[in-house]
C-alpha cells in the first residue's frame, strides 16, 4: 500500500485521479475535525470537499518529505479560520443525533439514550470552549495529533499547546459537570 507521501507525489506528477484515494483515506477524519469546530454537518461536508479541492488546484505547494497529514490540516483549518472570518456563525446541528448514533442492536435503548446525551454534552461543552483552546483539544484528542505538528500548524510553541491543552480540559470537565447537572 502507498503511502500518503508517496500518493501526493503521484498526483504532482501529473496522476490527478490518485487524489481520490487521499479523499476516501482522510475524508471522515476531516469531517470530525470540521464538525467538532463548527457543529454543523453541512458545513463540515462542505468543508472536507474544499479541501480536497484545494489539494488537487494546489499539490504543487506540497513540499516532498513533508508530512502529508500536516499540510492537509494546514489546508483545512486555514478553510475553517477563512469560514469564521467570514462571519460564519457555529451552530448547532439538527442532524446531530444522526451523527453520533453509534450504538449497535444489542445495547438497550436506555444505554444508547445516555451515550447520545454523553457525546451531546461533549460538544456543547466544546462549543463552549474559546477558540483557541478547542482547537488544540480537537486536533490533539479527535486528531491524534502531536503537540509539535500542532503548535508549528497554529504558529504557537508546544509549551503554549499544552498549556491549552491541559486548561481547556479542565475547562471541559468544568463545564461539562454543569451540564450534566442541568
Amino acid at each position: 500500500m502507498q503511502s500518503d507521501n508517496e500518493i501526493i507525489q503521484l498526483v504532482q506528477d501529473g496522476e490527478t485521479g490518485k487524489v481520490g484515494i487521499l479523499y476516501e483515506r482522510h475524508k471522515k477524519d476531516l469531517f470530525y475535525y470540521f464538525y467538532r469546530m463548527t457543529n454543523d454537518k453541512l458545513k463540515s461536508e462542505d468543508l472536507v470537499q474544499n479541501t480536497f479541492i484545494k489539494v488537487l488546484r494546489f499539490n504543487h505547494h506540497y513540499k516532498r518529505g513533508q508530512p502529508f497529514n500536516f499540510w492537509l490540516y494546514s489546508i483545512a483549518r486555514n478553510l475553517f479560520l477563512d469560514s469564521v472570518a467570514k462571519k460564519d456563525v457555529l451552530k448547532h446541528s439538527a442532524n446531530e443525533e444522526a451523527l453520533y448514533n453509534h450504538y449497535d442492536e444489542d445495547q438497550g435503548v436506555q444505554k444508547a439514550m445516555e451515550q447520545e446525551e454523553k457525546h451531546q454534552i461533549l460538544q456543547i461543552a466544546l462549543n463552549r470552549l474559546d477558540s483557541k483552546k478547542k482547537e488544540a483539544i480537537v486536533l490533539s484528542r479527535f486528531q491524534g495529533m502531536k503537540y509539535k505538528d500542532i503548535a508549528q500548524l497554529t504558529n504557537s510553541t508546544e509549551t503554549n499547546i499544552k498549556s491549552r491543552i491541559r486548561r481547556g480540559l479542565e475547562d471541559l470537565k468544568l463545564i461539562m459537570s454543569k451540564l450534566e447537572l442541568q
